[in-house]
């Protein structure tokens, strides 16, 4: 397909591309302060252990709600999962749109925000850096969609779907982008793109695991960056 035409990001950036997609649970279902408590409880454990060590009784004492409050707002752990899931990849799809758009403004003027000029302003770059960031943020959270999207097919469905809106967003950024139309001319750019997002999440999962070298953040950013940069234009990234 090529990259002249992507996939606009759902509902424009903001708040509305992950929430644009189907919800990871079969239920959405209100913010309510007993749900907030609930998934935060989930968020806390996770600090600590592993999902798999983990029980609705361990979750009930955490977030100190009934277990009728648990199974009134989730189906089980892995539905509760999920859900913490669909909010990690809505907070990444912000920050990412987030970073298109100041990427896109400051190339507009040709000033990046702290005046070093063009290279600061690249959407890549901050993309990644933010990403990053995101993700950091989240570790505990991403080591467990990612081990237990390994042994339960939903989970890993429908974060694959979740992933597939950051692939739109990455998409519509190199369709901005006048190198990445000329050296992805002629090849399959959603392929490409959606390869870069599985490196990408990989690596942020080694992160998350503390495996060097990954777990140094700047190495780790300029690593991303110069992987995202050679295959959408065919060069390095300038960081």
């Amino acid at each position: 397909m090529s990259i002249s035409a992507p996939p606009p990001p759902p509902g424009g950036g903001g708040g509305a591309p992950a929430g644009s997609g189907a919800p990871l649970t079969g239920r959405a279902l209100p913010e309510t302060a007993t749900r907030a408590r609930i998934k935060q409880a989930l968020a806390d454990l996770l600090q600590d252990r592993s999902f798999f060590e983990l029980t609705v009784a361990d979750v009930l004492a955490q977030a100190e709600v009934s277990r009728a409050s648990f199974y009134f707002n989730y189906s089980n752990l892995a539905d509760l999962l999920g859900e913490l899931a669909r909010d990690a990849a809505a907070a990444i799809a912000d920050a990412y749109a987030a970073s298109a758009a100041s990427a896109a403004s400051a190339a507009e003027t040709g000033q990046s925000e702290d005046g070093q000029g063009a290279a600061s302003s690249d959407w890549i770059e901050r993309a990644v850096a933010v990403g990053t960031a995101v993700w950091r943020d989240n570790a505990a959270l991403l080591r467990a969609i990612v081990e237990v999207s390994a042994v339960d097919q939903s989970i890993r469905q429908a974060w694959t779907s979740q992933i597939e809106i950051l692939n739109q967003i990455a998409m519509a950024s190199a369709a901005q982008d006048q190198e990445a139309v000329r050296w992805l001319r002629g090849r399959d750019a959603e392929t490409v793109v959606a390869a870069m997002t599985m490196v990408m999440e990989r690596l942020v999962y080694a992160a998350a695991r503390g495996e060097p070298p990954f777990d140094h953040e700047p190495t780790l950013v300029a690593t991303l960056a110069d992987i995202w940069s050679l295959s959408l234009r065919g060069r390095r990234a300038r960081i």
